[in-house]
């Protein structure tokens, strides 16, 4: 049963994740790769703290600043 519960529960989020993906290429009609961007790093950069023994709520407070700056940085496009 815990196995069932756990994987329902990754599907969600990986289901939040794939509507974005959705909405941006298909309503939106605008190639927008944040999420593909914002998801990986926030996950690498909270495994690396919570692995060298940072207390995991600080380790959230830190992604969501470290994600809210990589989503504001200005890009430069190439056409």
């Amino acid at each position: 049963m815990t196995l069932v519960l756990s994987v329902l529960e990754q599907g969600m989020i990986y289901a939040i994740m794939a509507l974005g993906i959705y909405i941006t290429y298909t309503i939106l009609d605008f190639p927008d790769l944040t999420v593909d961007g914002s998801f990986p790093l926030g996950a690498a950069l909270s495994a690396v703290l919570i692995t060298k023994g940072v207390n995991p709520i600080l380790t959230l407070l830190v992604t969501f600043a470290v994600s809210y700056t990589h989503l504001t940085l200005p890009t430069t496009s190439r056409v």
